[in-house]
């Protein structure tokens, strides 16, 4: 989901982004972007497996819920994908 997305649902600006280090959250454009926007993004710990376990938690959480939105409503699975 994207940031100006987050805001807009739940009304709360956005303060800090934390991320794993890989490069397509470390990019210059985003950094400067974050600047801009005046959020601070920090890396999490190598290997934190209590950090990854809980990311992994809300990540599974998210896409139940999707699936039983795409469900509701009846959606073709061959969107799920587009979804």
């Amino acid at each position: 989901m994207r940031i100006k997305q987050l805001e807009t649902l739940t009304g709360i600006k956005v303060k800090r982004v934390r991320h794993d280090g890989d490069k397509e959250y470390v990019i210059i454009d985003l950094k400067a972007w974050y600047e801009d926007k005046s959020i601070t993004s920090g890396m999490t710990a190598p290997l934190n497996l209590k950090q990854k376990d809980k990311a992994e938690r809300v990540n599974r959480t998210l896409m139940q819920r999707v699936r039983a939105a795409l469900l509701d409503a009846g959606a073709e699975e061959e969107l799920w994908a587009a979804a």
